[in-house]
């Protein structure tokens, strides 16, 4: 019996040896993965096929330079992906490593803490070069938070001041200088703005602009008046919302009077199906802010402009000028897309290394970059052309959205304030708004 015992004992003992030998072996040969989340799904249509394509191509390259690596793709909605990572870090899985990132919500990663800190990795690997190729921009800053590199820009978009020349002069105005203020743009919407046939119904107006019940209003309009004021939504220490202050109200009332007073705004700007890159092209709108870097293909295409899109050394605008937002500061609102490593990964090391290959790869072939993100690519003779050299300014000099972890209620508040005020008399403005103040704050604390 005893012998019996001990060998069945020497067997197990056997047994678990070639078990835990062969296990061991086989993790050794197995590759690890590393999932990167995005939201090009193929059959969603061409743009994303395409934005698909350029990624696998950073894809093969990783994998060609970590032989022991595989990259997996792991592809959410674009509204969705950051939520789906907090949600995740919110309950513990660990998953995920890298993701496509949104800077609006880079507060609410920081408060919360399920993005990894790169900045670290940053100084290890890169020079002081490599990082001043991406600092230089608004975009780049978006992803510094409480003291961590949170996200890094992938590319650049811009808004600016943009208007029709051709109806400059048929008012008489000189279509080479455009209002620098807000009173400015006002005097000349006045002008510009027309009915064209006599019956009674405007066919022209002056000046477009967002101000329908959508994050559109707070980006494109209401913060880059607030900011050219001296003013901002948020106040950055307390992050108590400070919109109904003496700069906000006199954002509000200017807007009123555009819409009401002088009428120089479309009406179906205050709807959420104004579009304002439609009513401009539709030469509906003789100035509008907001124009975005991805409209440049809407002025090649109707022969505004030529030679933008792709930049060439003579491209040029032809009906149209640009210029920075008509305020005192200029700041427009950028964005881009992020590229962030999730702080439960398992593998931060290969995470970092797959995000160093991205930067190092062919940024412009990125179809959602917008423009480049890269110093050195605006020092190429392309870009060197008086419409490319305002959006580099309006890259330098942009902000971001108010840096509060409740960015969306903030946007809906404001959206839906600044409509209530548009549709009340001038005088309940201020009412109006610190009743909204109030209710955001108490919600936000």
């Amino acid at each position: 019996m005893k012998r019996f015992t001990l060998l069945v004992s020497f067997l197990l003992i056997a047994c678990i040896s070639f078990s835990f030998a062969a296990g061991g072996s086989q993790q050794a040969g197995r590759k690890t993965v590393l999932r990167v989340a995005h939201f090009y799904d193929p059959a969603s249509g061409e743009a994303a096929a395409v934005s698909l394509a350029w990624l696998n191509t950073v894809k093969a390259e990783f994998e060609r330079q970590n032989p022991n690596a595989v990259v997996e793709w792991e592809v959410q909605k674009w509204d969705e992906i950051d939520v789906k990572l907090l949600s995740d870090f919110r309950s513990n899985i660990t998953d995920h490593d890298v993701s496509l990132t949104s800077p609006q919500l880079f507060p609410l990663h920081a408060e919360v803490g399920d993005l990894e800190d790169m900045a670290p990795f940053i100084k290890r690997d890169w020079s002081a070069a490599q990082i001043a190729e991406l600092s230089w921009a608004s975009t780049y800053q978006q992803g510094f938070q409480n003291g961590k590199q949170i996200g890094l820009p992938l590319g650049s978009h811009a808004r600016v001041f943009i208007w029709n020349k051709d109806h400059f002069r048929a008012a008489g105005l000189d279509p080479e200088k455009p209002p620098r203020t807000l009173d400015e743009v006002i005097e000349y919407g006045k002008k510009l703005t027309i009915d064209k046939d006599g019956d009674g119904v405007i066919d022209q107006y002056g000046f477009g602009m967002n101000l329908g019940p959508d994050r559109g209003t707070i980006e494109n309009t209401f913060s880059p008046f607030m900011w050219g004021f001296g003013g901002d939504s948020i106040n950055p220490t307390t992050k108590a919302a400070v919109f109904a202050d003496a700069n906000g109200v006199k954002v509000t009332e200017t807007i009123w009077d555009m819409v009401n007073t002088h009428k120089i705004v479309p009406p179906d700007a205050v709807t959420n199906t104004f579009d304002i890159g439609d009513y401009f092209m539709g030469e509906k709108t003789s100035m509008s802010i907001a124009w975005g870097s991805y409209h440049t293909v809407r002025l090649e295409q109707a022969g505004w402009a030529r030679g933008l899109l792709p930049p060439q050394v003579n491209g040029q605008a032809i009906k149209v000028g640009i210029a920075q937002y008509p305020t005192a500061t200029g700041n427009d609102f950028t964005n881009s897309w992020a590229i962030s490593i999730y702080q439960k990964s398992k593998n931060k090391e290969l995470a970092w290394k797959f995000i160093d290959t991205l930067f190092k790869s062919n940024l412009n072939e990125y179809p959602d970059a917008g423009l480049p993100i890269k110093q050195s690519e605006w020092q190429k003779p392309e870009y060197q052309t008086p419409y490319f050299k305002v959006f580099n300014e309006a890259i330098r000099i942009g902000k971001p959205m108010p840096q509060t972890p409740y960015y969306g209620d903030l946007a809906d508040t404001l959206a839906a304030a600044l409509q209530r005020c548009l549709s009340a008399p001038k005088s309940d403005i201020s009412r109006i708004l610190q009743e909204a103040q109030q209710e955001y704050n108490s919600k936000a604390r």
